[in-house]
């Protein structure tokens, strides 16, 4: 059974081929679809921790070397042959640790200032607005909910078996996606584009014995928050693990699954009226 968001990496001549193209109805326009990408890239660029103002880095230099200088200037016109004595050194290296952690404080509530900038509000608000007229294009509600679904590229070997490949180095990758009804059919959504499921072609939900590892949190709130802990989700050597269902879904196009990580499968079964197997 075919992931609809899984991928075919088996063809040599680097062709790959998305499962869920049969399912895709809307694109965005190629004007809108750039818009949205460069606003996305941008937000994201000043969301991250810009670099220390240069400013203030040779100021915190400047004092922690001046600052080293003076103590041991001051050691050297004492005439004291303090340079070999451990306790001195140790004094020396613990006034200068508190010297560095001051500067830190100073570089970090500098960078900290700069990142709630109003140039980084401002490129949230043209991501918002971009975000927003992409949805008014597709036709996405505004009050619809976003959930995880796992992809997955994978080989078709000789025999027909489906050999997940490990170049992400998890298992499955997840990705946000909107999801809601409209005429009949599961709409599952990005900002770039809509894929309709007919309700009527999804069966039963499975629970899957083993985890899937995947590289993102998506959430605001942390993996490990109260609102999450009940799902037993773990993290380690930069990878998230967690249980997931797999939907099956049989259409006129061929069989196919879904599958949610656990603690989005509540949400898609309030869209869906999908309940899991016991």
């Amino acid at each position: 059974m075919r992931n609809v968001f899984g991928i075919d990496i088996s063809d040599p001549f680097g062709q790959r081929v998305f499962n869920g193209d049969c399912f895709r109805t809307k694109r965005l326009s190629d004007d809108l679809s750039a818009k949205v990408h460069n606003a996305i890239e941008l937000a994201q660029t000043e969301a991250e921790d810009p670099p220390a103002n240069p400013v203030m880095m040779a100021f915190c230099v400047g004092t922690g070397f001046i600052g080293t200088a003076s103590v041991l200037g001051a050691l050297n016109a004492l005439q004291y042959d303090f340079i070999g004595n451990p306790l001195v050194m140790f004094l020396v290296a613990v006034v200068m640790f508190i010297i560095c952690g001051v500067i830190y404080r100073f570089m970090r509530k500098d960078i900290e200032s700069r990142k709630d900038s109003t140039i980084a509000n401002e490129c949230r608000e043209v991501r918002d607005r971009a975000v927003f007229l992409a949805q008014q294009e597709l036709g996405i509600p505004v009050a619809a909910p976003t959930i995880d679904f796992l992809t997955q590229m994978y080989l078709v070997e000789k025999n027909g078996k489906i050999k997940p490949s490990a170049a992400s180095g998890t298992t499955h990758i997840n990705a946000a996606h909107y999801i809601y009804t409209q005429e009949g059919n599961l709409c599952i959504a990005t900002n770039y584009t809509v894929f309709e499921i007919p309700l009527s072609s999804l069966r039963t939900a499975s629970l899957q014995k083993k985890k899937a590892t995947f590289p993102n949190w998506t959430k605001k709130e942390k993996w490990g928050s109260k609102t999450y802990k009940q799902y037993k989700i773990g993290f380690a050597e930069g990878k998230y693990y967690a249980k997931y269902y797999a939907v099956q879904i049989e259409d006129s196009r061929g069989s196919f699954e879904l599958l949610i990580p656990n603690y989005d499968f509540e949400t898609f079964s309030s869209v869906t009226g999908i309940r899991a197997d016991v």
